[in-house]
């Protein structure tokens, strides 16, 4: 069951593969948080796109609590403030991540929109540049990443040890 769930190549954005791929080139660490059970390794298409994948089975939780994004930080030899999300969910996805300290990009794909009721609608917190941004696709998504790449994380504090910088698309280690 879990082999023919895994197959999941064949439904990628036709923007997926492409901006993983510059995402990868310009040297970050691109992984993948899924509550569903499909394992992207199992996949030909998806497994050469991710450095790593965490399923709510590995976490022990769904996407909307701290280990999923816990388990992405340390997977990804990175601070969890160094970490940026990218999901549709407003809250698995975007609040999710907030809640760990993480950036965050909310997919909403105008060609297609999700149906969001208006409880889900009502999570949405104000508008945060430097924590979260919204965008219509994974280029517009990328960019939002690249644009944060230079600047510190909101969480750090240019006064010494527990500084996170992430620089040149490489995150550096949480002293």
């Amino acid at each position: 069951f879990i082999t023919a769930r895994s197959q999941t190549g064949d439904h990628l954005f036709t923007d997926v593969a492409g901006t993983v791929a510059r995402l990868r080139a310009a040297g970050y660490v691109v992984g993948a948080i899924t509550d569903g059970n499909a394992d992207v390794a199992r996949d030909a298409l998806t497994a050469p796109l991710f450095d790593f994948a965490i399923t709510a089975a590995d976490a022990g939780c769904h996407k909307g609590s701290m280990p999923p994004f816990l388990m992405a930080a340390q997977a990804a030899g990175c601070h969890v403030s160094q970490l940026v999300h990218i999901g549709d969910s407003i809250s698995k996805d975007l609040l999710g991540a907030l809640r760990c300290g993480a950036r965050c990009v909310l997919l909403t794909r105008p060609t297609h929109p999700l149906p969001r009721a208006d409880a889900e609608v009502a999570l949405t917190p104000p508008a945060d540049g430097a924590w979260w941004g919204e965008a219509a696709g994974l280029g517009e998504a990328s960019s939002l990443i690249e644009g944060w790449d230079a600047a510190p994380s909101p969480l750090a504090s240019p006064e010494g040890p527990g500084t996170a910088w992430v620089a040149a698309g490489k995150p550096v280690p949480w002293e």
